[in-house]
């Protein structure tokens, strides 16, 4: 057999060649599985796991190439529209680089301590913070709750404030007040 085709009275909804490659909505799959979806407000691909127990994942991958010279678990491009969203994440904080982000938004490095968070802690403080990762929001945050302006030490630790330009220290606000 080279290629099967599954056709039904709308068109072909299955295709397997004879390479093995699988298309669903599309005749001419250009990897394992392709799926095509042209229905306007569709979905090309609808994932649900709704387990009552255990940890649950919608989707879960990996790239895994020991010889590759990169592997990318996750690429994804929305283009062509007048408005083109990329990922969109409801109900939860988003981490990269943590499995379990402070804020809505956090990136924190593999190698580091520190880590960058966009949103609002637990103690109120959204706006933008740089930290520790104890979480110990003590060195920068854009606004508070109260749309109060703060640039520094955000815990009431002592320590002075350094403002710099040109790399040196062109004013300085002592924690003595």
């Amino acid at each position: 057999v080279d290629t099967m085709y599954f056709v039904n009275a709308s068109g072909t909804p299955l295709t397997i060649l004879e390479d093995g490659n699988v298309g669903i909505g599309t005749t001419s799959p250009g990897y394992p599985l392709t799926v095509n979806d042209d229905t306007a407000s569709g979905r090309a691909i609808q994932v649900v796991q709704s387990a009552t127990s255990g940890t649950n994942y919608g989707i879960q991958g990996g790239a895994y190439g020991s010889g590759a010279t990169k592997n990318i678990g996750l690429s994804i491009t929305a283009e062509g529209a007048t408005t083109n969203d990329a990922a969109h994440f409801m109900g939860g904080n988003v981490g990269i680089g943590t499995t379990s982000p402070l804020m809505e938004f956090v990136v924190q490095c593999a190698s580091a301590t520190e880590l960058v968070g966009i949103g609002d802690t637990a103690v109120n403080h959204p706006g933008i913070s740089i930290s520790d990762t104890s979480g110990n929001m003590d060195r920068v945050l854009i606004r508070d709750a109260n749309n109060h302006i703060y640039l520094g030490d955000l815990d009431d630790n002592s320590g002075d404030l350094y403002l710099r330009a040109a790399g040196a220290t062109a004013m300085t606000i002592a924690s003595s007040g």
